[in-house]
């Protein structure tokens, strides 16, 4: 994950493709944006440059681009929005990822599987030791699924060059309320912590009492 760094202000552009307006919460890191507007893919290390067409049918998330949540004391935003999916035995199974951001925290995601929802932090890849049942913080974890997973969705600010249709290899342990992540792909290993967020966490956090969430299954 990419670290934390005073940011410079949001800043407008127009996208190339539908000219719509794009703020950008996190110029100065951000590599790649999806347009919210057509769904185009855009390069935004300088001017935006399209990279590819969006000619899927476009989702809307749950949780709009710029809300803001609460975590860890500090008040963080949501820049960025992902739809990827599980592939096991030729079924997909999609989930939703959104991307937090705080000027000095960094980068934490929300995850959202079948109605359950998971706040998200990025772990120095040294402090796991272990790999069929990898320990982290004090905690021994135990395997729970290993399968591809796929980028099928993507719209708002990402601070790596996103692309849909990439592809990781995805292994998870729980150690229950937390849940390890590893993925990898190439010559490169990331690991992840998330913690179960009941449905009350969430809506206090996004201070949104009234918030309807999808039916956990």
């Amino acid at each position: 994950a990419a670290p934390g760094s005073p940011t410079l202000r949001a800043r407008k552009l127009a996208c190339p493709q539908c000219h719509g307006s794009i703020k950008l919460q996190n110029p100065d890191a951000s590599l790649r944006v999806g347009c919210p507007y057509c769904g185009a893919l855009l390069d935004c290390e300088g001017d935006l440059k399209i990279l590819a067409k969006f000619g899927g049918k476009r989702i809307k998330p749950l949780l709009p681009l710029g809300t803001h949540a609460r975590f860890e004391g500090e008040k963080f935003v949501i820049i960025g929005y992902m739809r990827r999916a599980a592939v096991v035995d030729r079924t997909e199974y999609p989930f939703d990822e959104y991307l937090l951001h705080h000027p000095a925290k960094g980068y934490r995601w929300l995850v959202c599987a079948d109605g359950h929802w998971s706040y998200v932090s990025p772990l120095d890849p040294g402090s796991v030791r272990g790999d069929l049942n990898p320990s982290a913080l004090g905690a021994t974890f135990k395997h729970f699924s290993t399968a591809l997973v796929a980028v099928k969705f993507v719209v708002g600010e990402f601070y790596w060059r996103v692309a849909v249709d990439d592809q990781v290899l995805a292994s998870d342990y729980i150690a229950p309320p937390y849940m390890l992540s590893k993925e990898a792909v190439a010559n490169e290993v990331t690991w992840s912590l998330g913690r179960y967020l009941t449905a009350d966490e969430l809506r206090t956090a996004l201070a949104q009492p009234k918030l309807v969430l999808p039916r956990a299954d």
